[in-house]
């Protein structure tokens, strides 16, 4: 495993820094919510698929904040996320990329989509804070996957009774 700083230039632009201090580059559509009180500069263990969970969480912020639709393909996936924000609920479709079929859809009340992915987030910040060995090799948005298509079966069971 490779290991980055990520160092907080503004709300909008971070500093990516591989440890022997070269500049990785400066991605400045990525944007890191969650530093201490003090703004110190974390240091990741972790992969550039990390540093993509990072720009998922800005786009799906916007998602939830304007509405509208994104796609999203999670590097070293065959899967490509699409979600789309109408009023309070939000519907996600799985595609698979080798294959290009469409594996399920689901819509969620806005609420739902949210807690699923806040717990999900926090759950990969506590473990990079943490460095939580066990949880480098599960990359985090399939653990909010799975978390989705729990939340998916709840609510067809709900809508059956």
């Amino acid at each position: 495993m490779e290991r980055w700083t990520i160092q907080i230039e503004s709300d909008e632009e971070v500093t990516i820094i591989q440890e022997e201090g070269t500049d990785a580059y400066i991605d400045e559509y990525v944007r890191l919510d969650y530093v201490d009180a003090n703004e110190r500069v974390y240091i990741f263990s972790t992969t550039m698929q990390r540093v993509a969970w990072l720009a998922w969480h800005e786009t799906l912020t916007e998602l939830v904040e304007q509405g509208g639709t994104v796609s999203f393909d999670p590097i070293g996936t065959d899967i490509e996320l699409t979600l789309s924000r109408e009023e309070e609920y939000v519907t996600i479709s799985r595609t698979n990329t080798w294959t290009e079929q469409l594996d399920w859809v689901a819509t969620y009340p806005l609420f739902s989509f949210v807690r699923a992915y806040v717990d999900a987030f926090d759950t990969y910040v506590r473990a990079i804070v943490e460095q939580d060995a066990s949880f480098v090799n599960d990359p985090t948005y399939e653990t909010w996957m799975q978390t989705l298509e729990r939340l998916r079966d709840e609510s067809m069971d709900e809508m059956e009774h």
